[in-house]
């Protein structure tokens, strides 16, 4: 049974658009995506995501090995690290992270 993609999805948010819509959306979103990166604090690490770019000998592309490479870089870039605990947190709550590894107290001997 041959499937039939009548949609791509935006390697940045995962979501699904149509043919003529992608390329608009991706950029925005990848720009939407970097404003926000650099609004987080700096103790979160995020891998940028990046588009499939296969070489094609006549001209086609395969819709479904770039939908799924798209999937995979939008779960991707919708985690981050964080820095100071290594713990992996969802892009939409980092500003509400609190890490979980605790600092030693500091203790003066005179």
């Amino acid at each position: 049974m041959v499937q039939k993609f009548d949609y791509r999805v935006c390697f940045v948010c995962g979501q699904g658009f149509d043919k003529d819509d992608i390329a608009k959306h991706e950029t925005n979103c990848l720009n939407g995506w970097m404003r926000e990166c650099d609004r987080l604090e700096r103790r979160f690490e995020a891998r940028t995501p990046e588009p499939l770019e296969i070489p094609s000998i006549d001209g086609t592309k395969d819709l479904r090995r770039l939908n799924d490479h798209a999937k995979d870089q939008a779960a991707r870039a919708q985690l981050l690290r964080c820095r100071k605990c290594n713990e992996k947190v969802p892009f939409r709550k980092a500003d509400d992270h609190r890490c979980t590894r605790f600092d030693p107290p500091i203790e003066f001997f005179f």
